[in-house]
């Protein structure tokens, strides 16, 4: 049965979002930094190559109708249960390509762990097919305190045992498979149990519409992830896997702060743009909302870690992950530009430009390929990733470019994202100054985390409101959010 709110309490529910994420992304974060200690860059760099793999296949089975889903203003029951057997039939679709390949895939990288572990990748690809739309579902009815159980129960739980197979059981890269499929048993186990389905009686016209809108939002993610995660697979098979390590850990670290930060705003933010789509105003509104909301925490997360990449890895990693320092600020300026477009491109899809950000998707390719073209000679690490955060952020100035253009948010408001962008730049300048500190790593790492947070606070205030202290009060996060 759907259980959905008229009007689901978007603040509400990104402070719940929030709150889960506390737990579930800092707690597998850094069980997943412990774990990576004692494996080593090798077993990591295969693991991240398989992580590659299966996001590749997980955004394909996926096949927009989540989004879609989000944008759907008139779901019905037998429409819920249409999309519910899509989504299973994309779920056996490409769980099965993706089992078929397995042994070609280990033949190409010369893995022979590849198989194996591809193959329940695959199983667990399937198990995702199961789940997307009964969690859709209860996100789009403003259910979202069940969502982050849910999740964080799954996560927390197969993080455990992973951990408990490498202390106790010796496993080592095997571990990590073991968390991937327990962690998509689980979600898909409660998230029926809050949310049952049925794929019988589906109405065949309505799944050809829905495919219809599906294709562009299809196509745009595919170009998307493949640049996404073309990086990693670059790497390991130019460089080899140890670098691919080094590359996979830096992404992982920052995966912390980006996954407590950002993905419970874009969460939030697809429900409220795709439940705003008829009105070109909210719409727009909403979207700079986000935005300036995205680049304060955000850009100023990702510049601060930039200009402490050598304390931070070196107090979460230590001397083995040294090679990681050189490239973390390229990884942080790529991610940075990749979050902060999203937000764009999910407007704009709303908004009925779903080709906009499709053909916008074509650009990074030929700029990757040709800074890698340029440094073929002296091929390295650092080149690689370099080429690759050249294309990244072409796409996302082109695509936050055009949402400005078609969506015409308020001089208002794009003055505000102005100051956002500001107060961001000022925030990596300190963190900058930290970094010179005389200190341990760990020691420059705790400072900037108290420091930080508070001066980036106090500037906020100062920009929005000509008084520091403005917003640190039991009612400061409600008036920030109107002051947006």
């Amino acid at each position: 049965m759907i259980q959905e709110d008229e009007a689901p309490n978007y603040a509400k529910g990104l402070a719940w979002t929030l709150s889960f994420n506390v737990v579930m992304k800092v707690t597998a974060g850094v069980i997943a930094i412990f774990i990576a200690r004692k494996l080593g860059p090798a077993e990591i760099g295969i693991f991240g190559l398989l992580s590659t793999i299966y996001i590749l296949a997980e955004q394909m089975r996926e096949a927009g109708l989540k989004q879609a889903y989000y944008n759907d203003n008139g779901i019905t029951p037998i429409k819920f249960r249409t999309y519910a057997r899509l989504s299973v039939m994309s779920g056996v679709t490409f769980g099965v390509i993706l089992f078929l390949l397995s042994w070609p895939l280990a033949n190409f990288f010369d893995k022979p762990q590849l198989a194996w572990s591809a193959q329940w990748a695959a199983f667990a690809t399937f198990v995702n097919g199961l789940a997307v739309i009964p969690m859709a579902s209860l996100h789009k009815g403003g259910r979202f305190r069940d969502v982050g159980i849910i999740e964080t129960v799954g996560t927390v739980v197969s993080s455990l045992v992973a951990l408990g197979l490498v202390l106790v059981g010796g496993f080592g890269f095997g571990a990590l498979v073991v968390q991937l499929v327990l962690r998509s048993t689980i979600v898909f186990a409660l998230a029926f149990w809050q949310q049952p389905f049925s794929v019988l009686n589906h109405d065949r016209q309505m799944a050809r519409s829905i495919l219809r809108i599906c294709t562009p939002l299809v196509a745009t993610d595919l170009l998307w992830l493949v640049y996404s995660l073309a990086d990693q697979l670059t790497i390991t098979k130019l460089l080899g896997t140890t670098p691919n390590g080094f590359y996979a850990q830096g992404k992982r670290i920052l995966s912390i702060p980006s996954d407590f930060i950002f993905f419970p705003m874009v969460r939030t933010v697809a429900v409220a743009i795709g439940n705003r789509s008829t009105s070109p105003d909210d719409l727009a509104r909403t979207f700079m909302k986000a935005l300036c909301l995205a680049t304060l925490l955000l850009g100023g997360v990702m510049g601060a870690c930039a200009m402490l990449a050598k304390p931070v890895v070196l107090a979460l990693l230590t001397e083995k992950f040294a090679a990681t320092i050189p490239i973390f600020g390229i990884i942080c300026l790529t991610e940075g530009s990749k979050l902060l477009g999203s937000f764009a491109g999910s407007a704009l899809v709303a908004s009925g430009r779903s080709k906009i950000p499709l053909f916008a998707w074509i650009l990074p390719y030929p700029v990757a390929i040709a800074g890698i073209w340029m440094n073929w000679s002296h091929l390295s690490l650092a080149a690689i990733v370099w080429s690759f955060a050249a294309g990244m952020v072409v796409v996302n100035v082109v695509v936050i470019t055009a949402a400005f253009r078609f969506l015409r948010p308020a001089l208002r408001q794009l003055r505000r994202f102005a100051q956002c962008m500001a107060i961001s730049a000022a925030t990596t300048a300190f963190a900058y100054v930290l970094s010179f500190l005389p200190l341990t790593p760990w020691s420059v790492v705790g400072i900037a985390a108290i420091s930080i947070p508070v001066f980036h606070a106090l500037l906020i205030g100062t920009i929005f409101a000509k008084n520091p202290l403005a917003f640190m009060s039991l009612s400061g996060a409600r008036r920030f959010r109107e002051s947006l």
